[in-house]
């Protein structure tokens, strides 16, 4: 297994990361709102969106900035919902993914 300290590029090792760390999560959801296009020219550079991507990747693509606009429309009471409901599910899951990922590792 690599054991470098890049961030994970796949997105569900991305995901799984986010659910391991709420403060990393709430930024990066209230940068999708802030900032939505920056964040798709983020995933577009993420899955080689210049370079006329595979398909997998570019329906990734559109999926995220789906999510990212969504995000975008909330307004801040919503966006507060939201993190607190993400953030209660981040409590329960996180025993659960580590009992997962011991498993996994076995």
């Amino acid at each position: 297994a690599p054991a470098g300290g890049l961030p994970p590029t796949d997105p569900s090792q991305m995901m799984e990361t986010l659910m391991s760390n709420p403060e990393q999560l709430n930024s990066m959801v209230k940068m999708m709102k802030q900032n939505p296009d920056m964040m798709k020219s983020m995933l577009g550079a993420q899955f080689g969106g210049g370079s006329g991507g595979q398909g997998a990747d570019k329906a990734k693509v559109e999926q995220m900035e789906k999510a990212i606009d969504q995000f975008a429309k909330m307004d801040d009471k919503q966006l507060e919902k939201y993190l607190k409901m993400a953030n209660t599910v981040q409590t329960v899951t996180k025993p659960v993914l580590n009992t997962f990922k011991a498993t996994k590792n076995m």
